[in-house]
Order: C-alpha cells, then structure tokens, then sequence
C-alpha cells in the first residue's frame, strides 16, 4: 500500500507518517506548494495534514481535495483536511468562541456503525487543537459521526466513498484510541 501524506505545514504531520508506517503502509510526504495533482492516481490513498490558517490559503491544498473527489481516491483529512473536504462539499468553516489548543476533551459518536470507528467506544478523548470548526449544510454529501460536548462536529464520512474527516488529532498523545483510528483507515481502504 502506498499513501500520499499531503503536509500542511503541521508539526503533527510526522506523527501520523509513524502512525501509517505501523499499519504497513509506505508513505510519501510532500508539501502542500510542491505536490503535484497529476501523480495522485499513483496512490492507494491520501491523507490531509493539519496545518495553520483556512484551506484556500493551504498551497494547492483545495485542488488536491478536488482531484481526490474527481479521481475517487480514499482520503483522510486532519483538522485543516477536514475543513478542506468541507469547503469543497459547500459546507461553513467557522470561528470558534472558544479556541481550543492542547487540550483533551471527551467526544461522543453518533454513527455507531462507522467502520473509521471500529472497535471504538461511544465516549472517548480526544486532543484538540483548532479554532475552525465545521458545519454541514442540509444537502451535505457528508454523514456526521461525531461531536463534542459542546455540539461542535468532530468528525464525518462519505463512506462509499472511503471519505473520513476528523476535527481532533488522532496522531496525538491526547487521543489514546489514534492509533486504531488510523488502523481502521488503512483496513477501509485495503478491503481488510
């Protein structure tokens, strides 16, 4: 399996190249400003870093979600992914009133069956570290699967598509169930 880990400038990116690499994928980084839209469909899947700032002024973040979309690759998106995928669904990215960076905080599914969830509890910590936040719109392609305590969205999925979007940092200490999370991607994609 090969995966392309689109880097967003994050110093988180390489925690989930660790993360693939224990699921026995082979990764290659590249940079926002230097990835290259026509070599996509050499991949199994790509993953969408975190990273500062909104989307649109993330490199060619934004046309390599819209390739991903054209060419029905798997993806993940990691916070500024995720809000990525969202805009070009159509969907809002707002402000938080409350920013929230380093800190742990307890998440509640509301898609049990989510496969990116497998084996997962219904109630679980996760690390944060964002202050844009998603909302879907009615005719959204995509399923919300989970939210904060404070209804914020934490997650969501077109999963015939192999889609999956996450607010928190599954690569982070804070988030104990990562790990798995990551794993369960790797299996989604693969057909495992």
């Amino acid at each position: 399996m090969r995966f392309l880990l689109v880097d967003n400038f994050d110093s988180f990116t390489y925690n989930i190249v660790h993360y693939l690499e224990q699921c026995e994928v082979r990764v290659d980084v590249v940079t926002n400003l230097e990835v290259d839209c026509s070599l996509l469909g050499n991949y199994n899947a790509v993953v969408l870093s975190p990273g500062p700032g909104l989307p649109p002024q993330a490199g060619k973040l934004m046309e390599v979600v819209a390739e991903t979309f054209r060419m029905n690759i798997p993806v993940l998106g990691v916070c500024l992914g995720m809000q990525a995928l969202a805009i070009h669904a159509g969907d809002t990215v707002y402000n938080q009133e409350i920013v929230k960076h380093g800190l742990a905080e307890e998440i509640r599914l509301v898609k049990r069956d989510s496969l990116f969830y497998a084996a997962i509890p219904e109630r679980f910590e996760v690390g944060l570290y964002h202050s844009w936040a998603v909302k879907l719109h009615e005719k959204s392609p995509f399923i919300p699967t989970a939210f904060s305590e404070n209804n914020v969205l934490m997650s969501m999925e077109i999963p015939e598509k192999k889609i999956y979007a996450v607010q928190f940092h599954p690569e982070s200490i804070l988030t104990p169930a990562g790990l798995k999370m990551i794993k369960n991607f790797v299996e989604i994609v693969t057909g495992n």
